[in-house]
């Protein structure tokens, strides 16, 4: 029987890390799970931790793993026996016999309220099988089989591929010593407007902690007393005293729900890790006092703990469950601790699994409650592991009577195992998330089963070490040189949940460095071993003493005048000097409709995204003129060319450029992307001039096209029409946009601060 049942104990059993800022709970308040065989032993006694070694009931170990059990009153002495092992203890010796040689034990068999309890880590391991034991968000024991070599082998490329020192030497330049805050990526350091913020400050210590085999808490511990007070004035400045968010000094309150919730979780964090309170009370605190109304959604999100009917009518109409499963997913896990304040976490739960799809698992798009499409996609899957928060048991005050079992569970894992391994799925990949929040998903799922199927069970096990090969594959095409990770494959990006934090250069950025740590943990969680030290040379000491070091960065100062031709510069690589920053195929190239003369060359193949930066702006609020010539080349029917954006952390204008089947179009985005212009062809130069001023109101940006005036609009104002207009510019962003390809020619730029 042993033999038997052993072909199934491939039940790996998962930590759970559902999301950062979790809550904190003693691990003594915790029950002692142990999952075996792919159940959840249940107990009579229950079990205890003496000597650092988990106590259980011996009889419901031993026959779980197929063991026949006797006990000898007299001696005191179980002996089980099967599958070729007979394992023998005597309550309060320390001594033990498996297959008739001794055994030392750390801990004695004992007997509690008439049950003898066994040391369970000894009857695992003595059985031939793993002993995992983890603390979050349960005290859990999970017994399994041993690595098999091929995934051995598989763990060992995974860690040496994707993780590096040069990681460590990456986060030490995102830190700014002036308030022990970490900015986004590299390129926000030296350039106006952009700032360190509260959830890459948190990002960035979460990460580095991870690298190092250490805890958020413990790199905060080691910091200076000077420097855990900086971080505290950090991590408490931007709170409102209004409504208890925080917001970002570049975005004020014009920032999107999902982006408040997040920063002003990342600031409690770091408040709670430098010893210190908020400023004021925190939203959380003040569920159910008045705020004002905005609009509709704000209505709905004022009213949405008013009452069950309220908080259905949020649920429903403020998440576009019709648009994104992503977004809505992500927004709704982002309200959880003000759900759960507000008592509404069982109601959250049950609306929840009325947008599972039954024949995915996952969440799906309804319609009068059938999900037509049955979609497997990263979409899907995404929003899908974002709401698996509400199935973590350590959220709720009372766990009494409520199941935390995700549905629908072999659906689930099937559509999530195909999600990472199919050929034809792979190429939707784009975002680091797209696999990493698969196997958080995985974890999670099979965290809440108290059974799992040999038919689900085996099906995943043959399949992780194909799953963490294709998954070093694809987290490949997501690092930097400089030692990071981008967000994008091959794309660097400027910001996150909708706010800009610098530039979309194809430098590393914590989004994407932050989900790859995340990533590790879960494939390790997943397979149930502890993570391997990375490094053994480097400590969290270390990381804290290389940060004294760190020196602050001057920004650039933009040039108020510009006038390039190009002819005086050398073909081939674009200088990263004279005033331009660069990723992408950007050059200097002759242009071959015009011998002899030279331009500035952008090619897109419709894979990596060049990006040019120019570091040309205003100071004096009086806003500027900006001329250029350009020219494209496209194959394709529909194509979109460049977008320029003027400004920073925000645009005081945007101009694009873009192909369809009527032509070549200019567009300005400060209503919408409204069309400025279509022509039948845009293969010859054409002159383009921007005239800002910020002072102008609805004529505050003027367009010109070969000198002719083509349109007038207000300063950009994105979705915040009241949002104070943009008078100082740093630099001006100039980007491929989506797909491509295309090759565009710029010529005669010139920029001048007006006067």
């Amino acid at each position: 029987m042993f033999k038997k049942t052993s072909a199934f104990l491939l039940a790996l059993m998962l930590v759970l890390t559902l999301m950062p800022f979790a809550p904190n709970v003693m691990a003594a308040e915790k029950p002692i799970t142990v999952m075996l065989l792919g159940n959840k032993l249940s107990f009579d006694t229950e079990p205890v931790i003496i000597n650092d070694r988990t106590m259980v009931p011996m009889r419901a170990v031993f026959e779980g793993l197929g063991m026949t059990v006797s006990w000898d009153d007299i001696t005191r002495r179980v002996t089980a026996t099967g599958g070729g092992k007979e394992i023998v203890l005597t309550v309060g010796s320390e001594n033990a016999l498996v297959n008739g040689e001794g055994v030392d034990l750390d801990s004695p068999p004992i007997i509690i309220e008439g049950r003898t309890l066994v040391p369970l880590r000894f009857i695992g391991e003595a059985s031939g099988l793993r002993v995992f034991w983890s603390t979050s968000p349960e005290r859990r024991v999970t017994i399994m089989p041993p690595l098999s070599d091929e995934l051995k082998t598989a763990l060992q490329r995974f860690d040496s591929a994707l993780y590096s020192k040069d990681m460590v030497d990456w986060i030490v330049g995102l830190y700014n010593p002036e308030t022990t805050g970490f900015y986004f990526k590299k390129n926000a350091k030296d350039t106006e407007g952009f700032l360190p913020d509260r959830e890459s400050t948190a990002k960035c210590i979460g990460t580095v902690a991870k690298l190092l085999n250490a805890t958020s808490a413990d790199v905060i511990n080691e910091y200076t007393p000077e420097m855990k007070e900086k971080l505290l004035r950090f991590a408490q400045m931007y709170q409102s005293d209004e409504d208890g968010y925080w917001y970002e000094a570049p975005w004020g309150k014009y920032i999107n729900d999902s982006k408040r919730l997040y920063q002003s979780s990342a600031a409690k964090q770091l408040i709670s890790f430098a010893g210190g309170k908020p400023l004021y009370k925190t939203a959380e605190e003040r569920i159910g006092e008045s705020a004002k109304k905005t609009a509709d959604k704000a209505e709905l999100q004022k009213n949405r703990f008013a009452s069950e009917e309220d908080f259905k009518n949020w649920f429903e109409n403020y998440f576009d469950w019709d648009k994104s499963l992503y977004v809505a997913g992500s927004l709704l896990l982002s309200s959880m601790s003000e759900i759960l304040k507000a008592g509404y976490f069982d109601l959250a739960k049950e609306l929840i699994e009325n947008k599972i799809d039954p024949e995915t698992g996952l969440l799906g798009f309804e319609v009068d409650g059938e999900f037509p499409e049955h979609t497997v996609n990263l979409d899907a899957m995404s929003g899908t592991y974002k709401i698996a928060g509400y199935y973590n048991e350590s959220y709720y005050p009372s766990k009494e009577g409520r199941d935390f079992t995700m549905p629908y569970y072999d659906k689930l894992m099937d559509s999530t195992m195909r999600i990472i391994l199919d050929e034809s799925l792979a190429e939707k990949r784009r975002h680091v998330c797209d696999i990493s929040n698969a196997w958080s998903l995985m974890k999670t799922a099979t965290y809440t089963q108290k059974t799992i199927s040999s038919e689900t069970w085996n099906s995943f096990v043959s399949n992780l070490p194909a799953m963490i090969n294709t998954t070093v594959e694809y987290a490949l095409k997501h690092k930097t040189a400089d030692g990071g990770y981008t967000y994008y494959a091959g794309i660097g990006a400027g910001g996150n949940q909708g706010m800009i934090h610098a530039y979309s250069l194809s430098d590393g950025e914590m989004s994407g460095a932050s989900m790859i740590l995340a990533l590790r943990d879960n494939v390790y969680n997943t397979v149930c071993l502890n993570k391997p030290i990375l490094f053994d040379d480097i400590t969290v000491t270390d990381f804290v003493d290389m940060l004294k070091e760190v020196k602050p960065t001057p920004k650039i100062v933009p040039a108020s005048n510009m006038n390039y031709t190009f002819d005086d510069m050398e073909t081939g690589p674009l200088p990263q000097n004279n005033g331009f920053r660069s990723t992408g195929n950007i050059t200097i190239e002759e242009d071959p409709d015009y011998i002899g003369e030279r331009a500035l060359k952008i090619e897109s193949d419709g894979n990596g995204r060049p990006v040019l930066i120019i570091d040309a702006g205003t100071r004096n609020g009086k806003g500027f003129t900006c001329e250029f010539d350009i020219k494209f080349y496209s194959a394709n029917p529909e194509t979109s060319f460049l977008v320029f954006e003027f400004g920073s952390y925000d645009y005081a204008t945007v101009l694009g450029f873009r192909k369809n089947n009527g032509g070549y179009i200019m567009s300005r985005t400060a209503d919408k992307g409204k069309n400025v212009k279509t022509l039948p062809d845009w293969t010859d130069y054409k002159k383009v001039k921007v005239e800002y001023n910020p002072s102008g109101g609805a004529e505050a940006v003027k367009i010109y096209l070969d000198g002719v005036l083509l349109d007038t609009c207000c300063d950009y104002k994105g979705s915040y029409p009241d949002k104070p207009v943009m008078k100082d510019i740093p630099a001006i962003s100039v980007r491929a946009d989506h797909d491509g390809p295309f090759t565009a020619y710029i010529d005669n730029f010139k920029f001048a601060e007006n006067k």
